[in-house]
């Protein structure tokens, strides 16, 4: 039975909403892991979307689903893709002495134009940093498409970007999505459901009991296995 609360490579969403055929994008694939649960798990059409060459190339096309070797972000060209020591590639900042490809980027919403007709059951972000000129230039009719989104925010790495965060999660509140922070401290699990997806008593269940029983089992995971 698929769990009510599901989370996958550190992303959770409502499981039950998912099933076979449901469309989820994947923005940062990475080496496909996520990708690669749903297909499996859910039978869901996976589209990929990875920037790095490398793990383009090893990643899987999955039964009815495709994957793109873009940049995500807020505008469609020529962006410089960063690889700071110990983190994964991004276009958010740069360091010096870090080295860089330039790579071709996509708009979200010429993205939503070229590649995307129809419902969106999932849409997991984790695009280092890019999220927030994705969120921040999504247009109407594109986010109208999407049922949830789960979304890795990297004020944890950039803490400067956290009142940014905070306005971002209100925006989407406005516009017709509840938020839940499962993560503690960072907002480094973020789900953004449809308000006509997650009733009020759902929501305030997750909310105010369900995650803190899952922070409780993995504390106790932590604990019994030091």
């Amino acid at each position: 039975m698929k769990s009510f609360i599901a989370e996958v490579c550190g992303h959770s969403f409502l499981g039950r909403r998912i099933g076979k055929g449901s469309v989820v994008l994947d923005l940062g694939a990475n080496k496909g892991e996520f990708a690669e649960y749903m297909a499996r798990e859910y039978s869901a059409t996976v589209y990929s979307v990875e920037p790095v060459p490398e793990l383009f190339h090893e990643l899987k096309e999955w039964p009815g689903g495709k994957k793109f070797n873009y940049c995500i972000g807020s505008e469609t060209g020529e962006v410089t893709l960063s690889f700071p020591k110990n983190r994964c590639a991004t276009t958010y900042a740069s360091a010096e002495d870090a080295p860089s490809i330039r790579a071709r980027s996509i708009s979200i919403n010429d993205f939503f134009r070229r590649h995307v007709s129809g419902e969106v059951a999932l849409l997991k972000m984790d695009i280092e940093g890019a999220e927030l000129g994705v969120l921040e230039t999504i247009a109407p009719e594109h986010l109208q498409k999407i049922e949830q989104l789960t979304v890795e925010f990297h004020d944890f790495l950039y803490p400067e970007t956290r009142g940014m965060v905070r306005e971002i999660k209100k925006k989407l509140t406005e516009r017709g999505f509840r938020a839940l922070t499962f993560s503690f401290r960072t907002n480094g699990d973020v789900l953004f459901v449809q308000k006509n997806r997650l009733g009020l008593l759902g929501y305030w269940y997750i909310k105010y009991f369900l995650r803190y029983a899952r922070g409780a089992r993995r504390a106790a995971r932590k604990f019994f296995t030091k």
